[in-house]
Formats: C-alpha cells, sequence, structure tokens
C-alpha cells in the first residue's frame, strides 16, 4: 500500500477498534501491515477494489459489502494483534505452548 492508502487504512482501524488503554495504539499494532500483507496475497481483482476503496474520501460512497468488508478487515487486523489479544486477557504463545506440551506428552511411550 502506498502512503495515503496506509494512513486511510490506519484511520479505519482507529474508528472501528476505538482503542483506549490498556489497548494498544493503532500505530503499536501489526495492523496495518497484516492487512497490506493479506493484501498483496489476494486476487488482484480484490487487491484493485479494496485499495481504490481507501482512496474514496467520501467513506459513503463505498458500497455497504465493500465497507462492511474493510471495516471486518480493520476489526480483525486490530484484534489479531498479539499485544491486543493479550490486553484481552488471550495469550496465544501460551495456547501454543500448551498445545505443544500436550502433544509432546502424548508422543511418549
Amino acid at each position: 500500500m502506498n502512503a495515503s492508502e496506509t494512513a486511510a487504512f490506519a484511520a479505519l482501524v482507529h474508528r472501528v477498534a476505538m482503542p483506549t488503554p490498556p489497548l494498544p495504539r493503532v500505530a503499536d499494532t501489526d495492523a496495518v501491515a497484516g492487512f497490506d500483507a493479506w493484501l498483496a496475497a489476494a486476487p488482484p481483482l480484490n487487491r484493485v477494489v479494496l485499495r481504490a476503496a481507501l482512496r474514496l474520501r467520501a467513506r459513503p460512497r463505498i458500497p455497504g459489502p465493500l465497507r462492511d468488508a474493510l471495516r471486518a478487515a480493520a476489526s480483525a487486523g486490530y484484534y489479531g494483534d498479539p499485544a491486543v489479544m493479550r490486553a484481552l486477557g488471550y495469550d496465544a504463545d501460551a495456547v501454543v505452548r500448551r498445545g505443544r506440551a500436550l502433544r509432546a506428552q502424548r508422543e511418549r511411550p
């Protein structure tokens, strides 16, 4: 994404998530970088349409389903950040460690 698309998506994430302490600021998460990576892997038509939607200044002009898709991506990007999940009481790394420990325990003779 270019700088204006990045800023537009970050602003959208902020509007959707409305983070307040103890939740981290949008800039302190991987929400924008995650969306950029997801966008890079998306089919070309999806990528073009989503990037064009981010450039629209008047949000009411964005068709409802596309607006909903951007809002969902913003929400998933923010709330999927490890620091945000930990602040909300979910530690994905701890879950992975427990799963690996259980798997190792089952594999022992």
